[in-house]
C-alpha cells in the first residue's frame, strides 16, 4: 500500500496503467485498487508471489529489465508491504458445493469439491 498525497492517486492509476503490460510479461498483477471513500489517497497492488524469495527475484528482473516500477514524478508519503498467506478458509482456497445433478468427474451431490481455479492458485503458494 502506498498513500500519496491530495490528488496524486489518479495520476498513480494512469502510469501503473501504462507500464501495466511490460510488467505483466515478466509475472502477473492480481490486482491494483484505490478508494473514494474510506482511507483517501491509497494505492493497492496485490501480487501473487510465491513466497519472499520469488517477489525479490521477479522485483529485481524487473528493475533490470526497467519496466517495474513505472516511471513518475509522483512519489509516495509512505509505503506498508505485507506478506500474505491465503488461510484455509480465504476466498482463494473457498470450497463450492457441487450441484444436485453432478456431471461426469464431479463429486456426488451434496459434496464439496474446491474449483480448479482455486487449486490452481493455492500451487503458486506453496
Amino acid at each position: 500500500m502506498h498513500t500519496y498525497a491530495s490528488g496524486d492517486v489518479a495520476k498513480v492509476a494512469e502510469t501503473f496503467g501504462e507500464a501495466l503490460p511490460g510488467r505483466e510479461e515478466i509475472y502477473p498483477v492480481a490486482g491494483a485498487f484505490f478508494s473514494e471513500l474510506g482511507n483517501l489517497n491509497r494505492f493497492y497492488q496485490l501480487f501473487p508471489f510465491k513466497n519472499w524469495a520469488h517477489g525479490a527475484e521477479v522485483r529485481t528482473e524487473m528493475q533490470v529489465k526497467g519496466v517495474w516500477p513505472p516511471r513518475s514524478d509522483v512519489r509516495p508519503g509512505a509505503q506498508l508491504v505485507r506478506h500474505m498467506v491465503p488461510a484455509t478458509v480465504s476466498p482463494c482456497t473457498r470450497l463450492m458445493v457441487a450441484t444436485s445433478r453432478p456431471t461426469p468427474g464431479t463429486p456426488r451431490s451434496g459434496a464439496v469439491a474446491r474449483p480448479k481455479a482455486a487449486a490452481e492458485r493455492d500451487a503458486v503458494h506453496r
